[in-house]
């Protein structure tokens, strides 16, 4: 998934490493996918072209495109109960669909002051979003704004959000300067400031992922590179 001249994403066997089928009716960059294991298998991808593309079965066949968006879509996640798919983009907009359905349900709009980079569930029932403003937000499903975490109390462009990820009710989020922020129980906290910073990876930070039972941290920087890190 990515860049490519005539074909930007690709469905591959992990146990045979042999490509299963193409991503069609995409003509722009993907930034984003999601997969919905329940059966039948669905997954939605989305990217520079804005709109969420929605397929279902393997090889997985086109059902449709979404238009709620009007400029990058930057992440989707489908939540981890399988009824919900949540979108977040550029546009500073929150969208969240019927997984089954994949009709709309409910937007938010301006839920940043800039463009929205990165989005997770927190459980089932509640969002954590991270923005450009600086800021990470955490959500109920009717979009009610729970809290507002901040970096430092006088950021600088390095503390960008560019990926934000949940482990139980903590939150990890990355800042454009490759620093890793975990803001611990922050639902129950009364300060909106990190608990720890691990300083990151030397390259532009674009996801993050979190090994729970592992106790492990994984941030993806834009050449594809992977650096891993045990939480504290």
């Amino acid at each position: 998934m990515g860049e490519g001249k005539n074909v930007f994403g690709r469905i591959i066997n992990l146990e045979s490493g042999y490509a299963q089928g193409d991503i069609s009716q995409v003509s722009k960059n993907l930034l984003t996918a999601a997969v919905r294991s329940d059966k039948p298998l669905a997954l939605c991808v989305a990217g520079e072209e804005s709109s969420l593309k929605f397929y279902e079965g393997s090889p997985c066949l086109f059902i449709k495109s979404e238009n709620q968006h009007t400029n990058f879509t930057n992440q989707i996640k489908y939540s981890p109960d399988g009824q919900y798919l949540v979108s977040v983009s550029s546009d500073k907009r929150i969208v969240l669909y019927d997984a089954k359905t994949t009709s709309l349900l409910r937007a938010k709009q301006n839920a940043h002051e800039a463009g929205i980079m990165g989005v997770d569930w927190i459980g089932s029932d509640k969002l954590v979003t991270c923005s450009n403003d600086k800021l990470i937000k955490i959500w109920s499903l009717e979009f009610e704004e729970l809290k507002v975490l901040k970096i430092k109390d006088n950021p600088t462009l390095d503390d960008f959000q560019v990926a934000v990820r949940s482990s139980g009710e903590d939150i990890y989020s990355v800042s454009l300067n490759g620093n890793i922020n975990h803001f611990k129980q922050p639902l129950t906290s009364n300060s909106s400031l990190p608990t720890d910073i691990y300083e990151g990876l030397s390259g532009q930070p674009v996801r993050l992922l979190v090994d729970s039972n592992n106790s492990t941290f994984y941030v993806i920087d834009s050449t594809g590179r992977v650096c891993n890190t045990l939480l504290m």
